[in-house]
């Protein structure tokens, strides 16, 4: 599983398979910055799911790792809750 297949299942609506290769990148993400990413990715997923209360919790957690994560924040925008530091 790589970010990039997750990227191409994202952009095809596969977002149930997107969503495995995120779970998976976060899990072996070493550091805040690429497990902030992954999050953020996950949060896109869950808020193309029509899933918004998961995208809030997973844009919430990216943020608490990495407080620049841009798609976190771009999510948390997008379903009106700001950008919670």
């Amino acid at each position: 599983m790589s970010l990039r297949d997750g990227r191409e299942a994202y952009k095809a609506d596969q977002f149930a398979v997107a969503e495995s290769h995120f779970k998976a990148m976060h899990q072996a993400s070493q550091s805040p910055r690429q497990r902030a990413s992954a999050l953020g990715l996950l949060a896109m997923t869950a808020e193309q799911r029509k899933q918004p209360e998961e995208a809030r919790r997973y844009a919430e957690e990216a943020l608490r790792e990495f407080p620049a994560e841009a798609r976190a924040k771009d999510v948390l925008s997008r379903l009106g809750g700001g950008t919670a530091q």
